[in-house]
């Protein structure tokens, strides 16, 4: 995972981590907390604001998107090595999504995270 935006990123199957994680981390945050995160593709229909005949990126197909976001697949394994990585620069990560299926992330109900951020 790299977090440095003056390096090439890696694409993790994820924006929130391809992108949104190393902004955060130039912008000097502590703690990331993740809201509306929920990874549960079990297919494309409604999971997007685009019809399933629009997804033609290798990440968003049918065939590889719920592969990606199942059980051991690689979009749960990059939010693993994204916490790692976080850790290791001293940043916290955390998940306030309601019924989530980032288990491995340290959960926050939203009071939690108004007193973190206070």
């Amino acid at each position: 995972m790299e977090l440095d935006l003056e390096k090439p990123l890696i694409d993790s199957n994820t924006g929130v981590i391809t992108a949104g994680m190393p902004l955060a981390v130039l912008m000097g945050a502590k703690n990331i907390v993740l809201a509306g995160c929920d990874s549960n593709y079990t297919s494309t229909q409604g999971s997007y604001f685009y019809a399933s005949d629009k997804h033609v990126s290798a990440t968003t197909r049918a065939a590889t998107l719920t592969a990606t976001w199942a059980a051991g697949g690689e979009g749960l394994y990059g939010y693993s090595v994204a916490l790692r990585a976080l850790r290791e620069r001293g940043i916290e990560l955390f998940d306030a999504t309601i019924d989530g299926k980032l288990d491995m992330l340290p959960k926050l109900s939203i009071e939690q995270v108004r007193k973190l951020a206070s």
